[in-house]
């Protein structure tokens, strides 16, 4: 039932975020049906496999095994290590076959945040098992840190226009839009930094904080330099995208 929970907030925040970047849109972009469906086919194809790991579900998995880390550690870390394990898929040339996908992306919204390959997210799902059994996390502070994590995700990969002000406010605490945009960028050296998901206190400690003016966010070019043909960015070009020559 808790899983299910976490599941309709995942859905609400979605449609939330994706409704207002319709309203409030930091870029204009026209509708491309089938990258919107290739997004969403990726996270429903992690869905279907996942139903054969259901024992593995970081909840599920918490609520047997958690140990006696306290709440708030235990979501300080949970998120720390998430910031880490994103570091990690772009430096180790393995995973980031798998995590380029994400980037990828020629548009940055709030399915950008669905747009992962299936088999990462279930390479993730293991790692939070692993943090877990490691760290003795509370299955309370799991539950919490998978939904601000998704929510979190959504919020930051959303097209959503926030005053310059009010950018810089929230992102003194959270990783806002226009700060993870630049982590979107095809430039190396912007891809580089801004790991955080869902804190923005790593990327400043780690001195992996990138940042540009408000104005200049409109001349970020999303995506990956080597890969801008449209039609080889949809579903089934995705799915085999790993396990293609470099």
């Amino acid at each position: 039932m808790d899983t299910m929970i976490r599941v309709y907030i995942f859905f609400a925040t979605f449609v939330l975020f994706f409704v207002l970047e319709q309203l409030f849109a930091r870029r204009v972009y026209g509708l491309d049906k089938k990258r919107l469906i290739s997004n969403l086919s990726l996270v429903f194809a992690f869905y279907i496999l996942s139903i054969f790991f259901k024992s593995f579900i970081p909840y599920t998995f918490a609520l047997k095994h958690q140990g006696q880390m306290p709440f708030w550690a235990s979501l300080i870390i949970f998120d720390f290590c998430i910031y880490l394990q994103h570091v990690i898929s772009h430096k180790v040339s393995f995973f980031w076959r798998f995590h380029s996908v994400h980037h990828s992306d020629l548009h940055i919204d709030t399915t950008t945040a669905l747009r992962f390959h299936p088999l990462e997210l279930l390479a993730s799902t293991f790692y939070k098992v692993g943090l877990i059994s490691i760290f003795g996390l509370s299955a309370d502070a799991v539950f919490v840190g998978e939904i601000l994590l998704s929510s979190g995700a959504l919020f930051n990969h959303a097209n959503l226009y926030l005053p310059e002000w009010l950018d810089r406010f929230i992102r003194f605490f959270i990783v806002t839009p226009d700060m993870h945009r630049i982590h979107h960028s095809s430039e190396n050296s912007e891809m580089n930094s801004n790991y955080g998901f869902f804190l923005s206190l790593w990327d400043r400690v780690f001195r992996t904080y990138g940042q540009r003016t408000f104005r200049d966010q409109e001349k970020i070019e999303i995506g990956l330099k080597q890969w801008r043909v449209k039609e080889k960015l949809y579903f089934f070009h995705l799915l085999l995208w790993p396990f293609k020559r470099p």
